[in-house]
């Protein structure tokens, strides 16, 4: 059931975070006894800090999918440990930076055979007020905040999905040396030469993925991740993207969860399931079901699917932050004045100058909600799935998860 820790404050008093979650193993016709290869940690305390909270979701694909998601899981909060002091000094960037290029590393050195396997990792660290979240892949993070100007939740995602559909990372992979192709661009159905991918939230179902030069592999529909080794040649590197945000009196969930929950389902989407009950870990149990059935709806198979639920509750704003609301109060009265007297900007205008709280929203791969793509999958599910394209063992073009 629901966990529930109170975090103290460095100005006295604490606020609450209860967290629950769920996980559902994937469904595959072809292979139904398909081990479950995400894995998920929540440590409270951590480093023997009671303020201080780690929450981690990582998703494995490939032939040791889970084991390597199993060994990031084990590995990545222990390498965050050893940089305790280096966190301490407020040196957050190169502390989470090293933790996951340290892992990756050590994943290539260990027993697990991680040529064509790996994970990504979701991994969010609550230090009193703040949280700073690392991503790795396509996994995600969102924040449900109220919104001051309706009273409704609203989603700001906390992480960015990590795939070719992005133009910098597409670039990024491309120098070097990734060829970034379609299914279709790959089997000479469409020009390899033409992008034939968008950006609306549509999507048939064939993304653009990662292939070496003169071979038809690794196939990954993602730039970022932990161990991949052949894709790593082609630019797939471990380092993670980490974002700071601020819990305030309007923080209420936060939601971390593998990319079998947002395939179908938007950000937003996902945080109004949650908001609709009031027992978090049936909030979970409902982000997970409803995933479930979305996939069923469009493919003949599902991912494996987990979701963590934090919910905040308790937490007033700073008293820095009061007055700098005060203060904001303060100016949009003096512009509505302006506005009235006919100087200056709109009170509107002098709205938008002093509202930079919320995150601008970012881009994330499309949702995928065209049924075509139960046709597409029948015939290429067993490509993806045997691994004929292979560049040795373990090697087939599905090395983000049996092809998303």
């Amino acid at each position: 059931g629901p966990q529930e820790v109170k975090v103290p404050l460095p100005e006295g008093g604490h606020y609450t975070l209860r967290y629950a979650f769920a996980s559902q193993r994937g469904y595959y016709p072809g292979d139904p006894d398909k081990a479950n290869q995400d894995a998920m940690c929540v440590h409270a305390n951590f480093g023997g800090r009671e303020d201080e909270l780690v929450f981690g979701v990582f998703d494995g694909h490939g032939e040791l999918g889970a084991e390597c998601a199993q060994f990031a899981m084990d590995r990545v909060p222990k390498n965050l440990l050893k940089d305790s002091a280096k966190m301490a000094a407020g040196e957050h960037v190169g502390a989470y930076t090293r933790t996951f290029v340290d892992t990756n590393v050590q994943l290539h050195r260990s027993d697990v055979d991680d040529s064509m396997s790996g994970t990504t990792a979701i991994f969010a660290r609550v230090k009193g007020r703040k949280v700073h979240v690392c991503n790795v892949g396509d996994s995600r993070a969102t924040l449900g905040e109220v919104r001051p100007s309706d009273g409704l939740i609203r989603a700001v995602d906390l992480s960015h999905d990590q795939t070719p559909f992005r133009e910098d990372e597409c670039a990024r992979v491309k120098a070097a040396g990734a060829r970034v192709l379609t299914l279709d661009q790959i089997e000479g159905i469409k020009d390899p030469q033409t992008k034939c991918w968008g950006e609306e939230e549509e999507d048939g179902g064939d993304p653009p993925r990662l292939w070496v030069q003169n071979g038809m592999y690794p196939g990954t529909a993602f730039t970022r991740s932990i161990g991949d080794e052949v894709a790593e040649r082609i630019g797939v590197v471990a380092e993670p993207e980490i974002t700071e945000r601020q819990l305030t009196a309007a923080s209420r969930y936060i939601i971390l969860a593998s990319d079998g929950v947002f395939e179908f389902i938007p950000s937003q989407k996902v945080l109004d399931i949650v908001c609709g009950f009031d027992d978090i870990q049936e909030a979970a149990l409902a982000v997970v079901v409803e995933s479930y059935k979305m996939w069923l709806q469009f493919e003949v198979r599902t991912d494996d699917i987990t979701c963590i639920v934090i919910q905040v509750s308790g937490l007033a704003d700073h008293p820095e932050k009061r007055d700098q609301r005060m203060s904001l109060r303060q100016s949009r009265k003096m512009s509505l004045k302006d506005s009235e007297r006919g100087g200056g900007e709109s009170g509107e205008s002098g709205i938008e100058q002093h509202a930079p709280d919320g995150t601008p929203a970012v881009r994330q791969r499309p949702v995928r909600m065209k049924t075509e793509r139960l046709i597409l999958i029948k015939g290429r599910q067993s490509v993806i799935e045997s691994g004929i394209f292979g560049a040795g063992k373990g090697q087939g073009v599905g090395s983000e998860g049996e092809g998303r």
